[in-house]
């Protein structure tokens, strides 16, 4: 895992403010190539059967992002929400996991559904606010799901995001989100 961070963050410091798609393609390479046994992030992955997801902060990257394993309990879901601005590059690690993408919620109408996509093991999703709001679920009744998270610039973990009723598009700000650990410890 150290090997993995160490590449993550010297790619983010060769990479323009703003990101070029050049400078995405290449962290997609990175987090999608990378291998990553289950000895690896095993460390930061506490689940917690009572929420619907736990937070978890791996590392962050010298300030130019945010890499959180996320555990996500049997039938559970995300709230609708943004990216404050960041790019989202997720990665599953185990188990299955469904986006859901929105559009913005429009005057007179909630958030409309964009499209549904269904991802498992290794496989990769890519979100940034200009190509709308998602939701992610996982789906199985009895399995958790567990998804690597690069949020870059930080700005998630730094002024929160907005969550949304994807019915009415009423919006309500998140605050900073918590970690459920930090570092392989959990918070208490």
């Amino acid at each position: 895992m150290l090997q993995f961070i160490e590449n993550l963050a010297d790619t983010l410091e060769r990479c323009t403010k703003p990101y070029l798609q050049a400078d995405i393609n290449q962290l997609k390479k990175v987090v999608l190539e990378s291998f990553l046994a289950t000895k690896d992030w095993k460390p930061f992955a506490f689940p917690d059967h009572r929420v619907p997801y736990t937070r978890n902060l791996v590392h962050t990257l010298r300030g130019r992002g945010t890499l959180l394993v996320i555990v996500w309990t049997p039938g559970r879901s995300s709230p609708v929400h943004d990216h404050a601005d960041s790019h989202c590059i997720m990665r599953i690690l185990s188990g299955r996991l469904t986006e859901t993408v929105y559009g913005w919620p429009g005057e007179e109408v909630g958030c409309s559904m964009k499209s549904r996509r269904t991802y498992g093991e290794n496989e990769m999703t890519y979100i940034t606010d200009g190509l709308g709001l998602h939701q992610m679920s996982n789906s199985s009744d009895t399995e958790p799901a567990v998804s690597l998270h690069l949020y870059t610039p930080p700005f998630i973990a730094t002024h929160g995001c907005r969550t949304f009723d994807n019915a009415s598009g009423e919006a309500s700000i998140l605050q900073r989100p918590t970690f459920y650990s930090a570092y392989g410890v959990k918070s208490e």
